[in-house]
């Protein structure tokens, strides 16, 4: 569905504790909620957008408009 490989899910279950998922059982079946998997994505790009792009606030730019 999103196209991500398993390998990669394992090392996003491994390196970041914010991932969602839910370990079913002894042998370590992990399950993915789809609904909390695309609010973690939403949040996460959100995040580097904020932090890579150096994006002004709303607030900012409304008082670029006032002056």
């Amino acid at each position: 569905m999103f196209g991500i490989s398993q390998w990669l899910i394992y090392a996003h279950i491994k390196s970041d504790p914010t991932f969602p998922y839910v370990n079913v059982g002894l042998k370590k079946k992990l399950l993915i909620d789809i609904v909390k998997f695309e609010e973690w994505i939403l949040k996460r790009s959100k995040t580097e957008v904020e932090q890579n792009f150096n994006l002004p606030t709303a607030q900012e730019l409304l008082q670029e408009v006032a002056c």
